[in-house]
């Protein structure tokens, strides 16, 4: 279904059932990230646990759909690309949780600011299983590489002269 590659992650030593459910979520999670507005902020909840730890800020669902709304807002067109060969995957003996860490490249426009931005960057998401289902208690991620914030074609509600 996806573009970015689910169907393409290579578990290698850590093929178990914990892993790869992890894994796929990861990947889910960066392509409905790619995906219209709508969808991504339809979708936010069932990704994540009732409570977060949102880049080291405890938070309570609600409080992170608002982040989220708030950054879909901003930055309106949104493209994450996991880069498969970066991702590991660790998790507990019981298998009951699992971190997955991923870098990925990214571009994000915003044409009513005129505005883009491009680069790298690296996810770290940890899970906990809940009936079987991962979902995300914590997500941290940080740019490693910039392009830079760049203008784009004219903002969309800047006035015509002639």
């Amino acid at each position: 279904m996806w573009k970015n590659g689910r169907d393409q992650i290579a578990l290698g030593e850590t093929n178990t059932a914990p892993a790869a459910a992890a894994q796929r979520l990861a990947v889910d999670y960066l392509n409905y990230w790619s995906a219209p507005n709508v969808l991504t902020l339809d979708a936010t909840p069932h990704f994540f646990a009732p409570k977060v730890l949102f880049h080291g800020r405890p938070m309570s669902a609600r409080a992170l759909a608002r982040e989220k709304r708030r950054f879909t807002q901003r930055w309106p067109h949104r493209n994450y690309v996991p880069r498969l060969g970066t991702m590991q995957t660790t998790c507990k003996a019981s298998g009951k949780a699992c971190t997955v860490r991923t870098a990925f490249d990214f571009t994000a426009a915003s044409p009513t600011r005129g505005s883009q931005s491009e680069g790298r960057a690296v996810l770290e998401l940890g899970m906990n299983f809940v009936e079987g289902r991962p979902v995300i208690v914590s997500e941290t991620s940080r740019v490693i590489r910039r392009q830079g914030v760049r203008r784009i074609a004219e903002r969309a509600d800047a006035t015509v002269r002639d």
